[in-house]
């Protein structure tokens, strides 16, 4: 187990033999980075809309039973793209083992399609999670108009020219 108990014994001054008082407790030895998971709210994103990353990360000293309810802390948690549209870092102020949150991202700095960003929390003993990763698609082409597929028609007759004349 990662938790160890320990006593501290005060001797009397004049007879070395005999304990005044003892102390004893224990320490917890952190040694495990903390876990994270992302989400997002729906798969698909369009460019006038920002994404809304959830996050949820979890500090423990320790796997032993010893550790539950043990830990250092999250520090912080830092997002990013693989080609660096993306680094921002959440600072996490509270002492608890787990915390939830979400960070607001600027769909216009992605590319279009199916892009991926990722994170990794860190403790307040700089231990580093594996980085986790959340999937979506965004769709920032501004749509276009097909001029052949589509007609304008005035009392059933196709208009393709037009004028400064009102067509009565």
């Amino acid at each position: 187990p990662q938790s160890h108990s320990f006593q501290i014994n005060l001797y009397n001054a004049n007879d070395k033999k005999a304990i005044d008082d003892r102390k004893s407790g224990s320490f917890t030895i952190d040694n495990k980075a903390p876990q994270e998971s992302l989400s997002v709210s729906k798969n698909k994103f369009s460019s006038s809309e920002n994404i809304l990353i959830i996050y949820d990360a979890t500090d423990s000293a320790c796997d032993d039973e010893s550790c539950s309810g043990k830990c250092v802390g999250i520090k912080n948690i830092d997002f990013y793209t693989s080609d660096g549209a993306l680094k921002k870092s959440e600072t996490i102020t509270s002492d608890d083992c787990e915390v939830q949150g979400s960070i607001s991202v600027d769909p216009k700095i992605l590319q279009d399609g199916k892009n991926s960003i990722f994170a990794q929390a860190v403790d307040k003993f700089g231990q580093i999670s594996q980085p986790v990763s959340v999937t979506f698609s965004v769709d920032n082409t501004a749509p276009s108009i097909v001029s052949e597929s589509f007609s304008i028609k005035s009392k059933g007759v196709s208009l393709n020219t037009f004028s400064q004349v009102a067509v009565p």
